[in-house]
C-alpha cells in the first residue's frame, strides 16, 4: 500500500482562520484547510510553505502543531497533518486551486461544509481556544 503524506495549514488572525474551497475533483465545492503532498526530500513544514505559496501565492511561518488523522484512500494510506500558520505580509491571496477563501471565527466556522478528513481539524479548533 502507498504512503502519501500531506499536510494542511490552518493561518490564523484575529480570532479568524483561513479556509479554502475546493474547485475541482470528487470533493469539489467542499471546504478545506489549505495545504497539499509533501514531496520527496522535504519536511512537513518545508512542505506546508511551499504548498501555500503554490495554492495562494502566501507566505506564512508554520508554527505549533495541531493535530493528525490517518485515512484510507483508494490504494493509499493518508497520514493528514494540520500547524497552526501566521500570514507573513498582509497581501491577499492569489487562488490558484480554490473557487473561494472565507475568514470564518468559531461562531461561523460550522456553517461550512468541509472535506471529510478536515473536521477532526474542525473539531480541535472549536475545543480549542485557537479562536
Amino acid at each position: 500500500m502507498n504512503s502519501i503524506t500531506v499536510a494542511a495549514a490552518v493561518i490564523i488572525e484575529n480570532g479568524h482562520v483561513l479556509i479554502a474551497r475546493r474547485s475541482e475533483g470528487e470533493l469539489a465545492g467542499l471546504w478545506e484547510f489549505p495545504g497539499g503532498k509533501i514531496e520527496s526530500g522535504e519536511t512537513v513544514q518545508q512542505g506546508l510553505v511551499r504548498e501555500i505559496a503554490e495554492e495562494l501565492c502566501l507566505g506564512i511561518d508554520v508554527g505549533e502543531f495541531l493535530t493528525t488523522t490517518r485515512f484510507r484512500k483508494n490504494d493509499s494510506i493518508i497520514d493528514l497533518y494540520a500547524y497552526l500558520c501566521v500570514r507573513k505580509d498582509r497581501k491577499d491571496q492569489v487562488l490558484k486551486v480554490h473557487s473561494e477563501t472565507a475568514w470564518v471565527n468559531k461562531m461561523t466556522i460550522q456553517q461550512y461544509r468541509f472535506i471529510p478528513a478536515d473536521m477532526v481539524f474542525v473539531e480541535k479548533l472549536l475545543s480549542c481556544a485557537f479562536l
